[in-house]
C-alpha cells in the first residue's frame, strides 16, 4: 500500500477544494454527479441508481465532468 506524504495529501485536498469551488456554480445533477464521484467515491453505475438516471447518461455525464475538471486544473494551473 503506497502512503502519501503529508505535502502530498495537502496538495490533493487544495486541487479537491478548488474543483469543489468550481462545481459549486454547474448546475444541480453535474454538481451531484461531481460529488457522488469524485468525492464520495461512489462507482457510476451506484451514482446512476442514487441519482435515479440511466447507467449510460451518467457514464456521459461523468466523462463531461472530467472533461470540465481537466479543464479548469488547466486554468488553475495557468493562474
Amino acid at each position: 500500500m503506497l502512503v502519501e506524504s503529508p505535502d502530498e495529501i495537502v496538495v490533493r485536498r487544495e486541487l479537491l477544494a478548488e474543483m469543489r469551488r468550481a462545481a459549486s456554480s454547474w448546475p444541480k445533477p453535474e454538481r451531484e454527479a461531481f460529488e457522488l464521484y469524485y468525492v464520495e467515491g461512489f462507482e457510476p453505475q451506484e451514482v446512476a441508481m442514487i441519482l435515479g438516471e440511466p447507467q449510460n447518461q451518467v457514464h456521459d455525464l461523468i466523462a463531461s465532468l472530467q472533461q470540465r475538471l481537466r479543464t479548469e486544473a488547466m486554468r488553475q494551473a495557468l493562474v
